[in-house]
């Protein structure tokens, strides 16, 4: 949960979700971030790791072994079946938002989370008005609609087009 005077008041260096441009630089990136590797064998294994400890645990909690691991996906980060599983398999290609939604939607530790994105471009980095939310709802272990609409309602960005 965001607190929104402090949001507000805040100087971000970057706005936006940090993203590759047509000529493959980085846009919008603070200082000393790394190049984007959205195609890294080691975050999609990860990633998978992840999905399959916390669909257990999912399982385990709300006693449905008859749920599927990517229903549960869809239903806790609002990412389609089809795109989780292009995700694991290579053929999509990992975006910060993706991740966030991700990470927020299995409601992942700081640390954890960190990893996936140092991963990928760069941990989250609190000058970043997008990264600066998805720390907060990590942190407040925020569910995925809240964070969804903090990030409409901050900064104009819809994260999923069957909500709005």
């Amino acid at each position: 949960m965001i607190n929104k005077v402090e949001f507000q008041n805040m100087k971000f260096l970057s706005h936006g979700i940090i993203e590759e441009n047509p000529k493959k630089e980085l846009d919008r990136v603070p200082h000393s971030w790394r190049p984007i590797n959205s195609n890294d064998p080691e975050l999609r294994e990860n990633i998978r790791d992840i999905m399959w400890a916390k669909t257990e645990e999912y399982r385990i909690e709300n006693d449905d072994n008859d749920i599927s691991d990517y229903n549960i996906i869809e239903k806790c980060c609002r990412i389609p079946n089809d795109t989780m599983k292009k995700a694991l398999n290579g053929r999509y290609k990992l975006t910060r938002n993706f991740l966030a939604k991700f990470t927020v939607g299995l409601k992942l530790d700081i640390e954890e989370a960190n990893e996936l994105f140092r991963k990928h471009s760069g941990e989250l980095n609190l000058t970043n008005d997008f990264d600066y939310i998805v720390y907060h709802a990590l942190k407040s272990k925020d569910n995925i609609d809240f964070f969804l609409d903090e990030v409409y309602e901050y900064l104009g960005i819809n994260l999923d087009v069957d909500r709005l």
